[in-house]
């Protein structure tokens, strides 16, 4: 672990004490390396204002606090860029990755888009982005989280400008703890493994630990958690057919053990139907649930008496996260756009100390500028004391082009395994042999 990466950060928290899973031996196959962006590179904003009102295009995903927090810092840009027309589209999480994609293929892609980082190294090696690197040098490289830049960095450049990271936590009812004879939340994936048996009644409307079964990532975290640190294969980011994988999630859906032969959610947790209209938090709360995984920013939402939040237990026999149960969003700048020196400017302006305490105020994951945490009152935050020393312990790493692919071959996969069509075996070798053959 460099210590310096999280030194100034653990100094500000005031406590002794960013995805998913490892890739660092992922190998390229597939993947088109189209270099940065046919060699354009951004060049520096130009200090003269431009003749004339040009529209500069910007679409993101976010929630509607976040983007009403936006639209005002939009208008602040607006007034002193009178030859500027900001357009701004929110778009909706689930649609995010294929419209913008699509758009990229077709050469319809705004100016700027703010990216989850799994999918900007895959953007840029399909030559959808311009390279950054000239926006985050001196001071401006100095202040973001080395962890954060770390994620969109591809080819020898850097892709995106980061906005904000998140973690994976567990979220406990503190009363059905003690009903299940704990005094504290599970620190080992042992221990968690048995509460989850403990507390998994599905007959009486009961479960262990929930996660939302559409959260690739989440599931991902669980297993490499669970499953321990060996579980590093040469032609994707997770062993599916690891015999230890398979024993997580038989685990984790409370399914007949032997094979993997897994019979669907079913035995773990409500119907496919009734999810739908399921509300986790009232579950959790009325202490139906043992626990849920899901992210800081989603508890800080959420946080009230009678809950508590912890991280993911470390994976045995590693010293820290290889696996990068850290997730973030970055600005990027596509590779279509006439106006790289206005967009260079919004995405300053965008990720500043400032915006970033503005984001953070209303509920936003968390910030990857240093000066946010002791300016911005970050520091102070019960959560962000609570998840320091997991902080301290991730090693997050680059995140290969093909990452993005994979972890849409892997939703596919789990899709027809909670539905039921496929058994987890069945679904694992599926997944694997794609990967192996690099398919898209």
């Amino acid at each position: 672990m460099n210590g310096k990466r999280w030194l100034l950060l653990g100094s500000l928290i005031g406590v002794s004490v960013l995805l998913l899973f490892g890739a660092g031996n992922v190998f390229r196959s597939g993947v088109i390396d189209s270099g940065p962006a046919q060699g354009r590179h951004l060049a520096e904003p130009s200090p003269e204002p431009m003749q004339g009102t040009q529209e500069l295009s910007i679409q993101v995903s976010m929630e509607a606090r976040e983007f009403a927090a936006l639209q005002q810092l939009k208008q602040q840009f607006q007034m002193g860029h009178a030859n500027l027309s900001i357009q701004l589209e929110n778009v909706p999480p689930r649609l995010a990755y294929s419209k913008w994609k699509k758009a990229s293929q077709l050469g319809d892609a705004p100016d700027v888009l703010l990216l989850d980082n799994v999918w900007t190294t895959e953007f840029a090696a399909l030559g959808y982005l311009l390279p950054v690197d000239s926006m985050l040098t001196g001071e401006a490289l100095a202040q973001q989280m080395e962890q954060a830049v770390n994620q969109v960095k591809w080819n020898g450049y850097t892709w995106g400008v980061p906005k904000d990271f998140d973690i994976y936590v567990i979220v406990y009812n503190t009363k059905r703890l003690t009903e299940l004879g704990h005094d504290k939340p599970p620190v080992s994936a042992d221990e968690l493994i048995a509460l989850h048996t403990a507390a998994s009644k599905p007959d009486e409307g009961k479960y262990g630990l929930y996660w939302d079964f559409e959260d690739t990532y989440a599931f991902a975290s669980l297993v490499r958690a669970i499953g321990g640190s060996k579980l590093h294969p040469k032609a994707g980011p997770l062993g599916l057919t690891d015999p230890a994988v398979s024993k997580a999630v038989e685990t984790l859906v409370a399914a007949s053990a032997g094979a993997g032969e897994l019979k669907g959610l079913a035995k773990a947790f409500p119907s496919m139907a009734v999810q739908q209209t399921w509300k986790p938090w009232e579950q959790l709360e009325q202490g139906k649930m043992a626990a849920m995984l899901t992210t800081l920013s989603d508890y800080r939402l959420h946080a009230k008496d009678g809950l508590a939040m912890t991280g993911l237990p470390l994976p045995k026999g590693d010293a820290v996260w290889k696996s990068g149960w850290l997730t973030g969003r970055s600005f990027a700048i596509t590779s279509r756009t006439d106006m790289p020196k206005e967009a260079y400017e919004w995405i300053r302006e965008m990720t500043t100390t400032t915006a970033n305490i503005r984001f953070w105020s209303e509920g936003s994951k968390l910030p990857t500028v240093v000066n946010s945490y002791a300016a911005g009152g970050v520091s102070s935050d019960a959560a962000v004391k609570a998840i320091a020393p997991y902080l301290e312990k991730d090693d997050a790493l680059a995140k290969p082009p093909q990452l993005s692919r994979q972890v849409q071959q892997l939703a596919t996969g789990l899709s027809r395994v909670w539905k039921g069509e496929l058994t987890w075996k069945a679904a694992a070798e599926q997944t694997e042999e794609l990967w192996a053959g690099g398919a898209r």
